[in-house]
Formats: C-alpha cells, sequence, structure tokens
C-alpha cells in the first residue's frame, strides 16, 4: 500500500531530533504501515514503572482477527488493543508493547504472554539485543527478514490463536461501585429536594481595595446550623463511599504532566499562535498560496540539504579512508623514481662506450665471433652424425679434437681483441 507523501514527511521530521537512527526507525515503521492497513502511527507520552515521562513513536492498532465477529461466551477476540512504543534508542532497545480490551468493561487475563498491566513479553523480546542491538542500517536485509515485522507478525499470531482471553468485569468490586454510586445520587437527589437553610448574613465595614474587591476578614465564630452540618456529613459519608469503592476497581489516572514542561508547552504554543495569526491576518489568498508554495519548496530543499549532508558525510569517510593508501602508493613511487634515475645515471656513463664508431679491431671480433659459432654448429652436426652411425668413432674423434682445437685459439684472440677495444 502505497503511503501518503505527507505521512512519510511528518514521520521523517518527527524522528530527526529525538532518535538515534532516525533512518532506521522511519524505514521500519513505514515499511509496518505499507503492509498492515489496521496499524496507525502517532506520538505519545510513554510513563514508564517509575514514573518518568517519554514522548515516544506509538504504533497503534485495532486488531480484529476474527472477521466475523463469532461469539465466544465471555470471550472476545475482536476486542484488541496493540500499542506498540518505540524507544528512542531502537533497534539498540527493544520495543514496549501493550496488549489491551477496546472495551472499557473487558478484562484481559493475565498469563506467560502478559502482565496485570497488559504488557507483552516474548521470548524474541528477551533476546532482542543479542539479535538486533547491533544494528545499525537495513542495508542488504530483505524486507521479509525485518526485525519489527517478525515481532508484529508474532504478536498478531498469538492473538489470532486465542492467547489473550477476554472477559467481562463481573467481580464484587464493579458491583459495590455502582451500589455506592446509586447511594450517593439519591443522597444528592435528597438534598436538592430539601436545601439546608442559608447562613446569616455578615454585614462588612471593611475597606475596599483599589480595584474594588473587597478583602473580607473573617467574622467571630458562629455555630454552624446542625441541619448543615448533618446534611454534608451524610454526603461526605457517601463520597467516601463511593470513592473507596471506586479505588478498589478503577486504576488510578496517569501521571500529570510537570508544571515546568507544561508550562513551557503552553507558551510555545501561544508564541506559535500568535505569530501565525500575524503572518496570515495581512496576506491576501494569493500571497496566502504563494507561502504554502514556499513552504513546500522549503521543506524540498531542507530535504534534499540533509541528503547532500549524508553524502558528503560517506565521501568523507572514504577519504579519510584512502588516503593511508594513496601516501603509501606515493612512497612506493618515490622509491622506483630513485631506482630509475640511479639506473639513468649509470647509463649516462656507459653511453659513450656503447655507441663508438665501429673500427677494424671491431669487425675482426665479429669475424672471431662469427667463425666460433659455425664451429660450434659444425660440432653439433658431428654429434649427430656419429649418433646415426654414419661416421665411425676414429673419424669422429679426430674431427672433433681439431674442432675443438680451433675453438680455443679463436676464443683467445677474442679476448685480446676484447681488452684492446676496452668495452
Amino acid at each position: 500500500m502505497a503511503l501518503p507523501k505527507e505521512l512519510l514527511q511528518w514521520l521523517y521530521t518527527v524522528l530527526q531530533n529525538e532518535y538515534h537512527l532516525p533512518l532506521v526507525v522511519y524505514q521500519d515503521v513505514s515499511l509496518i504501515l505499507s503492509i498492515f492497513n489496521d496499524f496507525k502511527v502517532k506520538t505519545d507520552i510513554y510513563i514508564n514503572e517509575a514514573g518518568s515521562q517519554k514522548l515516544l513513536l506509538q504504533l497503534f492498532s485495532h486488531f480484529n482477527p476474527n472477521a466475523d465477529q463469532t461469539f465466544i461466551p465471555n470471550f472476545y477476540v475482536q476486542s484488541i488493543n496493540v500499542l506498540v512504543y518505540l524507544p528512542h534508542s531502537y533497534p539498540a532497545e527493544p520495543p514496549i508493547i501493550y496488549i489491551k480490551p477496546i472495551d472499557s468493561s473487558m478484562l484481559i487475563t493475565p498469563n506467560n504472554y502478559l502482565n496485570t498491566d497488559g504488557r507483552f513479553f516474548h521470548p524474541l523480546l528477551a533476546n532482542w539485543v543479542e539479535f538486533f542491538g547491533s544494528d545499525v542500517s537495513n542495508d542488504g536485509k530483505s524486507p521479509k527478514d525485518n526485525r519489527l515485522l517478525k515481532l508484529l507478525l508474532t504478536v498478531r499470531e498469538l492473538i489470532s490463536k486465542g492467547s489473550f482471553v477476554i472477559n467481562k468485569l463481573t467481580d464484587e468490586s464493579s458491583v459495590s461501585v455502582s451500589l455506592g454510586s446509586l447511594s450517593l445520587r439519591e443522597e444528592k437527589e435528597s438534598i436538592k429536594s430539601n436545601p439546608p437553610p442559608l447562613p446569616p448574613k455578615v454585614d462588612y465595614n471593611g475597606v475596599k481595595s483599589i480595584n474594588s474587591i473587597t478583602r473580607a476578614r473573617a467574622p467571630a465564630s458562629e455555630s454552624v446550623p446542625a441541619s448543615v452540618s448533618a446534611s454534608a456529613s451524610a454526603s461526605a459519608s457517601a463520597s467516601s463511599l463511593a470513592l473507596s469503592s471506586n479505588r478498589v476497581t478503577s486504576p488510578g489516572p496517569p501521571l500529570p504532566m510537570t508544571p515546568t514542561r507544561q508550562k513551557q508547552l503552553q507558551q510555545i504554543q501561544n508564541t506559535t499562535n500568535s505569530a501565525l495569526l500575524q503572518l496570515l491576518e495581512p496576506l491576501p489568498s494569493n500571497k496566502l498560496g504563494m507561502a504554502l508554495h514556499l513552504q513546500s519548496m522549503l521543506i524540498q530543499l531542507t530535504e534534499n540539504h540533509i541528503n547532500e549532508k549524508s553524502d558528503l558525510e560517506y565521501i568523507q569517510s572514504l577519504i579519510l579512508h584512502n588516503t593511508p593508501i594513496i601516501k603509501d602508493a606515493e612512497l612506493k613511487m618515490n622509491d622506483c623514481i630513485k631506482d630509475v634515475s640511479l639506473f639513468d645515471s649509470e647509463l649516462n656513463t656507459n653511453k659513450v662506450m656503447l655507441f663508438k664508431a665501429p673500427t677494424d679491431l671491431h669487425e675482426q671480433i665479429y669475424q672471431l665471433e662469427t667463425k666460433t659459432s659455425a664451429l660450434l654448429d659444425t660440432l653439433n652436426y658431428l654429434d649427430g652424425l656419429f649418433v646415426k652411425g654414419k661416421i665411425d668413432f676414429n673419424m669422429y674423434l679426430k674431427k672433433t679434437r681439431e674442432i675443438s682445437e680451433e675453438i680455443a685459439q679463436i676464443r683467445i684472440l677474442s679476448e685480446l681483441a676484447w681488452k684492446k677495444t676496452g668495452l
């Protein structure tokens, strides 16, 4: 399923400042949203067991594994809420999952997978750090092997198998809450029908403040009428009874936000609203459209800047990696240049000797070497004749001795000639 571009832009922007690996979280969450139509995404405040609050990304789903809504007494597999919170260090830390009924009159029974608060536990979550704690990207991984997809498929499979039993709340505490509420309602109706008399009016003779708001002084202590005292005590006793019953059955409210954070959020909201009003009020419709167009262009330029920045960081890492290799190659090249220069200097010293003009002595050396080569070929030929049996041994020995003596004399002359040339 193709996801809206606005949703993807919002998701990418939200993850940038809070999450350690925003690209990994963006890829995992967008994969889940594209596969499961029942999953939605939002940001929500998560309160842990210690009472601390964190603004986390939440995936939530009203999962209905039983399409025909088959009724089983005291068991409703269609009333399942799946809440998935992703920590800021995801995937180094496992997701936090809660399984809760949609209807507040239902209750999920704790079992091996759930505690009393509805938090989900599973061996995959227990070994999450070992399996996925070192993941920093999704490069080279198939979407079907995605860590978050495997986890949510496991949760949905357990829900489809009926691993989470949802019962109606029929315990005695709920009955006591109803009775307490009924008695409190009757008491209030009786007080309305027979209101107590008003207390006597007290004449005030004090000085009014500048803002015309009187600062009243407490009058002398007077006894409260008995009817007012009796009705108030009856109302208080009924209220305390109802509150005590509610305290037994209903869970406590979530912890409020800290005053400092709430004040800061309110101040930011007021400042933003006033700034938007100042910008939008004097603008006609055509300029407003131009502003929206410029805003979309700014978003596109910001994305391009982020992509170019990541590309530059990658190129910088490649340069840092290849710099030692280049330096080593430069050292080898310098050594090679030195060797070539040394060889060239030696070659220049002998250049005069190599390019001397030929003389009679050189011609004589050439003839001696040519004759030596011819005599050696003759010896090889005699060897072949002797092996084939064309000549006898005495003839072979005689000719070989003669040729060898002649070769020895030629080599002596050739060495003397070489010494005279100075080469």
